[in-house]
Order: C-alpha cells, then structure tokens, then sequence
C-alpha cells in the first residue's frame, strides 16, 4: 500500500473509461483533421507517452531560450525567439492532441495515459507562462503572479470539473485549443512589430489613468476564469441532476415532480463539490499575502513552486478521479507559502536576521520541497499504475493489447 494511492483503490482503474465534449470551432473545423495525419508519423513501437513528454520538451526549450536572453522577463529579446515561441507552443498543442491518436492506433489507451498527460499539462502551464511574461516584459512582480492565478486557476477548475463528471468538457472557445493560437498569434505579431504593439499600446490616457492592451487582456483573463466557474458548475450541476434521474429510473420523464427533486439534490451535490476550490482560493491568498509582506518573493523560485504545488494537486485530483477516491482537500504543499511566511516574521522581526539572504534561502526551500513532494508523488502512482495495469511507463509492452 502506497502513500497516495490504497491497493484496494487500484482495482476502480478496471472500469476507467476516457470521456470527452469537445466544442472547441477551431479543433473540430481544421485541427482535428491535422492532427490525425499528423499522428501517424509516430512508429508503432513508440510509446504514446513518449509523444507527450517530447511535447514538454519544446517548451523546456522555449523556457531556456528566455531565460538565457532575458532573465528578469522585462527585455526584448532577438526576433527570432518570439518566432521559436510560436513553434514550440503549437508543436506542444499538436503532441498533446496526438498522444491520445497514438494510444489508440497502438492499443495503449488506458488511464496511465491520462494520468501522465495531465501531470505534463499541468507543468507546462507554469513553464509556458514565462515566455509570455517575458514578451510582454511583465517581469518578476505582483502582474506575474496574477497572471499565474489566471492559467492556474482555469487548469484547476478544469480537472474539478472532471473528477465531478468523469468527462473532459472543451467549449466553443477553450484555453487549450483557441486560447493558445492566440498566444501563438501573438508572438507572432511581436515578432514582426515588436512588444510595444501587441502589449504596451495605449488605449487611454490622462492625467490619472494610463490604459495599455496588457490591461485590456488582464480583464479579459479575469472575465474568463468567472465564465469559466459558472460554466463548469452549471456542467457538474447537470450531471448530478442526470444521475439523479437515472437513479430513480425517470431519465425520460419530464414529470414536475422528479425534476423538482432531481434539481434539489443536484443543487446539495454541488454545493459539496463547490468546496474542492476553497484549496485553490485559500492558496492563492495565502500567495498573496506573502508577497504583499514582501515583494521580493517573487522570483523563479517561488514560481516554479508554486507551479509545482498545483501540478501536485491537479496530480492527485486525478489519481482520485481514476481510482474513486475522495476529492483530495488537504495537501501539503499547499501550506509552504503560509509556512515560508512565519518563519520569515519570525527571522526577521525577532531573530533579526538579514532579509535578503532570508528570502532567498525560503524560495529556495519552497522550490526543493515542492519539486521532492511531487516527484515523490508522480514516482509511486506510476510505480503503483504499472504495476497494476501490467504495462511500462514509457515503452510498450504488450504491443496492440488492449489495455484498460
């Protein structure tokens, strides 16, 4: 027995069975078609999450690539990495959306697969950011982070969702999919005209206010996290109330009574399931709260943290979901921005100790513990999954088997 994951648990992985919604306009009336071609370069002997971590691999470049000619995410950097943006990212979209096509061409479709997409999704999403910062040469302050509650926040929201309805929803306009080709555009187009443009052009001025298109899209982020959470409710509500009426045999019927008692305890099973983003808010205020004590914080370490901390927790919300267990409430790398908090009112109010040289050993702290936390996660489920599925992480074993 694990520490994440109970053996008896592993046996739900036997009726797993990968859902998907997608509306996406963009997917289904050109990518879909292109990614199916694109799928078959792979060999057979590839292992579909082989694809996927090649995928993470253009980004870790992209990532490099800022880092080398721009640290402080503030400068602009050779035309030509804005250009090397736009190629990566949408070299990872198309990897992403093939890994699944391979797994299906080579029989290894299963939840192994998904769990593994989901932990790389969830890293690159912190990883990805920091090319766009650097474009929009945001640099290591208070936008960064909020711009990280964004991304995050939506990718969190995302996988609650899921692990309500066991189904992956992409609507009409999703991050995944259109929000990406707007970031591939937009490097692109600061490429060719340069950051100002695209980031910097002022909207309005005065004596007062001075409104750039980066505050422009700030307000759209935010919009679009709030449209995001009513829209997932309403998709968790639903399907509480769809199960509520198969339970009680009335799935067709239209009577005013079982709608009225459907409606009620779906309205109860959502109010229970609103609960799983109180961690993701509490977090983030705790986030918040550190660097408002002190901006020097924020720098790449707590970023990375932070990133990891959540690429944990999506971690586990997944494994609960494959294996029907509990929404996972507590988890402790949630607590270290709080933890890193005390100990520096503690070293610096009374211990008197040098504030710079306290808040790097903390960020630093956070990065190691938080990087330990979760490879010590992702180590034992893909040692338990394997195990239990009787396959291999990253080669295939049983070539054209139809795993679960």
């Amino acid at each position: 027995m694990g520490f994440f994951i109970s053996r008896d648990k592993l046996t739900n992985l036997k009726s797993y069975k990968y859902q998907s919604e997608d509306h996406s306009i963009l997917s289904n009336a050109i990518l879909k078609p292109y990614w199916r071609q694109f799928s078959k370069i792979f060999p057979v002997w590839m292992a579909p999450n082989v694809v996927t971590l090649l995928g993470l691999s253009f980004i870790i470049i992209n990532v490099l690539a800022t880092l080398y000619y721009d640290p402080s995410l503030t400068e602009q950097t050779p035309s030509w990495t804005y250009f090397s943006y736009a190629i990566g990212l949408f070299l990872y979209q198309t990897f992403d959306a093939c890994d699944g096509l391979h797994a299906r061409r080579t029989g290894q479709s299963g939840p192994l697969g998904e769990l593994f997409d989901h932990c790389i999704d969830s890293i690159n999403t912190t990883l990805s950011m920091l090319p766009f910062i650097s474009t929009a040469k945001i640099g290591f302050g208070k936008l960064l982070i909020l711009v990280q509650f964004t991304v995050l926040g939506n990718f969190y929201l995302s996988t609650w969702e899921e692990f309500h309805t066991h189904k992956l929803y992409l609507s009409e306009f999703c991050g995944p999919v259109e929000g990406i080709f707007i970031l591939i555009t937009s490097y692109i187009i600061v490429g060719i005209w340069g950051p100002d443009l695209m980031w910097h052009k002022v909207v309005f001025q005065n004596d007062v206010v001075r409104i750039e298109s980066i505050h422009l899209w700030f307000t759209f982020s935010f919009f679009a996290v709030f449209y995001n959470i009513i829209a997932a409710s309403k998709n968790v509500k639903q399907y509480y109330k769809e199960q509520e009426l198969v339970k009680d045999g009335q799935s067709d019927s239209t009577g005013t009574g079982c709608q009225r008692k459907a409606e009620l305890e779906s309205q109860k099973e959502l109010d229970i399931a609103i609960k799983g983003l109180l961690p993701f808010l509490f977090y983030f205020i705790s986030v918040i709260v550190l660097i408002t004590v002190n901006e020097n914080f924020i720098n790449l370490p707590l970023v990375l943290s932070i990133g990891l901390t959540m690429a944990f927790v999506v971690g586990r919300i997944i494994v609960a979901h494959l294996t029907n267990q509990d929404f996972p409430m507590i988890n402790f790398p949630m607590l270290v921005p709080s933890i890193q908090l005390v100990y520096y009112l503690i070293s610096t109010h009374y211990l008197k100790r040098d504030t710079t040289s306290t808040i790097i050993n903390l960020v630093w702290f956070g990065l190691g513990l938080t990087l330990g936390i979760h490879a010590m996660f992702i180590n034992e489920i893909i040692y338990e999954f394997t195990d239990y599925l009787d396959v291999y992480a990253l080669t295939i074993k049983h070539p054209h088997a139809k795993v679960v």
